[in-house]
Parts: structure tokens; C-alpha cells; sequence
């Protein structure tokens, strides 16, 4: 294998001989190689934010009989239920649990740890990702072992394996179940300035680094109009023709104007007095 790394001390490029590496390794951790690469990240697959390969390898050599899950990764007769529940065991021994601890409960620890020993907001990508993110993880990553061992050779379908079609494009699937309960979507909103060429459009917009669109209680954009909503002002638009009554229904997410210029929203007057 060529290297284009160079220093001070290396050349411009050098040959790394593989077989050498191979024999170094052992035949254990060259087993364990292809599934800790798929794993933890590459070109293919998303990674886990805070954990390189190095570390990733290490935590799994150094568990106690992680060996059966490992087999499990980038077997061609695994189901799926085999593959995610292994996958899951790794995960949480990645994120410093045992193969029995639940990645959920990992991330309800990791938060209040992080809540009581920072000074700092606590960035979600640090804790653990939830059980229904990660089990797409785990998929992926058996379908690109699988492919890894087999040489391509393997008729596994991305679509079972964490993969999704649009606009014929395969693209990963996230997750499959709501980014929040309810009760918590309801009182996201943004304050983006609508004033600016495109309102909502950086992730300095909370609902849209939280990957959600703006709602009617966002404090200036309302979700009418902006960068980050599907739903434009057109649909909240009424006619004469439209209504046959002498005033037109109105729904309950579309901000209320009074004769002061104020206005209030629907799913904010349990908070506040209008």
C-alpha cells in the first residue's frame, strides 16, 4: 500500500507492506478489523462522533467475550434481528457499558453525568444514540462488513439494511421514530430575523439545527414564507369564493391578528395570558 503521508522524518510517499501489517495484527484483531472500520465510520457509513478507529478497537479487544457479537457482524446467514441485537451489544460497549446495558439507558446516564459535572451546554452528539437510531447504524454496518468479506459478491439489498431509496438515490435511514415527544415540538421555535435575503436557512435557526421545520410559533417567520418550511402562505390564504360564511375558518397553528398590531398563537395561550 502506498502512503502519501510525509514529514520531517518520512518521505514524500513509502510502501507500507500489507502482509507484514496482517501478520503483526494476528489473525483475532484482522478478523475484528472489518467491522470495527464499518463501525465506527468510513466512506460508506456515518460515524460515531468522539470514538476513533483506535479507540473503537481497543474497547472491543479488551471486553470479555464480545467475540460472539463480532461473529455476527458481516455473517451472510445472520438475520436482522441477530445483526441489531449484536450490533446494539458493541455499541454499548463502545459508549462504556456492557454488552446488557441498553443504549438508552446510557444516554438518560450520560446526560445527567454531563448536566452535573460541565459548565457547558451538552451537545446531543456526545451522548449515546438512541436505540431506534442506532439499530440503522448496526445494519449498515453488517451490509458493508458483508460486502467487505464477501468482495461485493454478496446479494444482501440495501433497502434491508438501513438503506432507503429517494429520487432514485440510496440514502441512510436516520431513524424511525419522532425526533421528540410531542409535548417538546410544540414549544420549539425559532426567532430567526425575517428581515434577512433568507430567513431560516443556517443552522443559527433552532428548529432547522434540530432538523424540524418552522411552525406558527416561531417568533418572526411564523413558518410562512421562510427557508425551512414545506407549507407556504398560499394555503393559509382565504376568498371570498373560498368561504361561503362571513368569516373564514381559521386553524388553530395560523397566528391571530388583533386591531393593535399584536397577534398571539393558539399553541402558546395555556402559557401565556392574552
Amino acid at each position: 500500500m502506498q502512503s502519501e503521508i510525509s514529514s520531517r522524518k518520512l518521505q514524500p510517499s513509502m510502501l507500507i507492506p500489507v502482509r507484514a501489517v496482517f501478520e503483526r495484527l494476528g489473525p483475532t484483531t484482522n478478523d475484528r478489523l472489518p467491522t470495527v472500520h464499518a463501525s465506527s465510520g468510513c466512506d460508506s457509513m456515518s460515524f460515531l462522533f468522539g470514538h476513533r478507529k483506535k479507540s473503537v478497537l481497543k474497547k472491543l479487544t479488551d471486553t470479555p467475550n464480545i467475540q460472539q457479537f463480532l461473529d455476527v457482524m458481516g455473517s451472510p446467514h445472520a438475520t436482522q434481528r441477530e445483526v441489531i441485537s449484536a450490533g446494539l451489544s458493541l455499541l454499548s460497549c463502545i459508549y462504556g457499558g456492557k454488552p446488557s446495558d441498553s443504549l438508552n439507558y446510557l444516554r438518560y446516564a450520560s446526560y445527567y453525568q454531563l448536566t452535573t459535572s460541565s459548565t457547558s451546554v451538552v451537545r446531543p452528539e456526545r451522548l449515546p444514540p438512541t436505540v431506534n437510531a442506532a439499530k440503522f447504524h448496526v445494519l449498515r454496518a453488517h451490509l458493508q462488513t458483508l460486502q467487505w468479506k464477501t468482495l461485493m459478491s454478496t446479494e444482501a439489498s440495501p433497502t434491508d439494511w438501513g438503506w432507503k431509496l429517494h429520487d432514485g438515490h440510496l440514502i441512510p435511514v436516520a431513524t424511525d421514530a419522532s425526533v421528540a415527544p410531542d409535548n417538546i415540538l410544540n414549544v420549539v421555535r425559532c426567532k430567526c430575523h425575517f428581515s434577512s435575503r433568507k430567513p431560516c436557512n443556517t443552522m443559527l435557526c433552532s428548529c432547522r439545527k434540530h432538523g424540524l421545520e418552522c411552525v406558527t410559533a416561531c417568533k418572526n417567520c411564523h413558518g410562512v414564507d421562510c427557508e425551512n418550511v414545506k407549507v407556504h402562505s398560499e394555503l393559509f390564504s382565504f376568498s371570498d369564493d373560498d368561504n361561503t360564511d362571513s368569516s373564514p375558518a381559521i386553524s388553530a397553528d395560523v397566528p391571530i391578528k388583533l386591531n393593535d398590531d399584536s397577534e398571539f398563537f393558539i399553541p402558546w395561550m395555556n402559557e401565556e395570558t392574552v
